[in-house]
């Protein structure tokens, strides 16, 4: 097998597409400015080995995605964290499409998503429930998109795909054992990105910075490995100061530019947001784009899992409601890495836990609800002054885009967006019929969260209700358009892209 590659300018820097013909040993890799492609060998990301032996298959630490050819089959590689996908589709004349990208496996197989399926937040959002029972694939008109996570795919000569499980990690002994592998993790991704046999672009580490524990042990890691560069942002909601500055200072970092969370109203692009099937969550991110280019973000995400001394362990992986993977397109367009800290032997997660729970992590455990002795320690030995993060929940920076209606839509999304998906909502409004019987209880659903922020945590003890089902979580009015509207507009592009490429063959 050989990959045969073609860089895109017109796309985002860092999707890829590869197409393989039935029982072709060449197969066809479309990719963006960043990709950084060989004829054996391909990747968007960063890992922990080193980057002349190529051994993503291999990695502990992926993060990101790519491919190589071993041993004359095709393996291709999903990041090692449950925040991104991989995604295929086997076409009827036999091709297999392989991408990191729904709109771009979509466009370049011609297949669409189904207006008339009100679930697709829903099948999104279920890599919640850990890697045995998220949605495997989702419906199209005609077909389906089968959906990986944190496995390879080895692919034959036929195109057919077998899944393999990510290599386990060790488990730990003690803290000490543990904070030593995270950051010698940390210093090997950092070499890999800074590699001068890389051709396309190096990056450099970044964080962002709240006063939650995750993302300040991420701070106090991040300047063990040079990091001199900081976000920070403030909540919308005033009376939930959450701004991190005060923290990085601490710490040292030299640069830190400071946002608010609502600064997102002021660029269009939603579309981006919502294209991968969470519904904005991570929305504020998009007023960093300047500082987000050419970085790699160290990010705390799934540290309310691994790092919670109170979750019973499991391998299955499982999230919090939110898996984060909203940011996922903006991501591949802007040219960042999403470096998941929390996400670093995450297969461990049962050894993590007894350390969490040990009596060595005594000193650093506050036996209250919110409780992280794991992170409290990085940081504190760091010299966080222990009042400054992690006494309270706040949520930090949190809009997002799936609730309600179109009143809501409107109030929480740019001029330009709104419009955009207002009308891409009128042309596309199915009557779905199946929904109606979802009117009700989602209403109750949303009656219920306006009463719990005012401190009335009645409704659902009047009914009976101790865990809302996922679906009657997910809006079955506009908000379940907003991930076709988001496909449709990035479609736009890569189709003008394509016939741009056809053009040119044509000259």
């Amino acid at each position: 097998m050989k990959i045969i590659s073609s860089k895109r300018t017109g796309i985002p820097r860092l999707a890829w597409c590869l197409i393989k013909e039935i029982n072709e040993p060449i197969i066809k890799l479309l990719h963006g400015s960043d990709v950084e492609a060989e004829d054996e060998f391909f990747i968007e990301g960063v890992w922990d080995g080193e980057y002349v032996k190529k051994e993503i298959h291999t990695a502990h630490a992926l993060m990101g995605s790519g491919g190589c050819i071993h041993d004359n089959k095709l393996i291709v590689c999903c990041p090692s964290h449950t925040s991104e996908g991989l995604y295929s589709l086997k076409a009827d004349n036999g091709s297999l499409y392989i991408s990191n990208s729904i709109p771009f496996i979509l466009t370049q197989s011609n297949h669409f998503l189904d207006p008339d399926y009100p679930d697709y937040e829903s099948d999104m959002l279920s890599i919640s429930d850990g890697l045995d029972s998220y949605k495997k694939s989702i419906p199209l008109i005609g077909n389906q998109l089968s959906i990986h996570y944190f496995c390879n795919l080895l692919i034959n000569q036929q195109g057919d795909i077998e899944v393999r499980k990510k290599i386990r990690t060790k488990d730990f002994m003690n803290y000490e054992d543990y904070y030593t592998t995270l950051l010698d993790t940390l210093k090997k991704i950092s070499d890999n990105a800074s590699d001068g046999e890389r051709t396309s672009i190096k990056y450099k580490p970044i964080v962002f910075c709240s006063t939650g524990y995750d993302s300040t042990a991420c701070a106090a890691l991040g300047r063990k490995i040079g990091c001199s560069e900081a976000v920070v942002y403030e909540s919308k909601r005033s009376y939930k100061k959450d701004s991190g500055k005060a923290i990085v200072e601490r710490l040292g970092y030299e640069k830190v530019v400071e946002k608010h969370e609502l600064d997102y109203l002021h660029y269009s692009t939603a579309h981006e947001f919502v294209s991968s099937g969470e519904l904005g969550t991570s929305i504020f991110f998009a007023s960093s784009e300047a500082e987000l280019a050419g970085k790699f973000l160290l990010s705390g995400s799934h540290g309310d899992v691994i790092w919670n001394k109170k979750l019973p362990a499991s391998d299955d992986i499982k999230r919090s409601f939110y898996p984060d993977t909203a940011k996922k397109e903006f991501r591949l367009r802007v040219g960042f890495i999403n470096v998941l800290v929390p996400f670093f032997n995450v297969q461990s997660f049962a050894s993590i836990n007894c350390i969490s729970n040990s009596e060595e992590m005594q000193p650093w455990s506050l036996s209250n609800s919110y409780d992280r002795p794991i992170p409290r320690r990085i940081a504190e030995n760091a010299g966080v002054p222990r009042e400054w993060f992690g006494t309270k929940k706040h949520g930090g920076a949190g809009s997002n885009l799936r609730f309600a209606n179109l009143w809501h839509l409107k109030k929480v999304m740019s001029y330009e967006s709104f419009s955009s998906f207002y009308a891409f909502y009128l042309k596309t409004k199915r009557l779905r019929l199946k929904c109606f019987k979802r009117h009700i209880p989602y209403l109750l659903y949303c009656a219920n969260i306006v009463l719990e922020a005012k401190g009335i945590g009645v409704l659902e003890r009047m009914l009976k209700i101790s865990n809302w089902d996922r679906k009657l979580k997910c809006s079955p009015w506009a908000p379940s358009y907003l991930f076709l509207w988001g496909t449709d507009e990035l479609r736009k592009m890569y189709k003008a892209n394509q016939l741009r490429d056809n053009s040119a063959l044509l000259v």
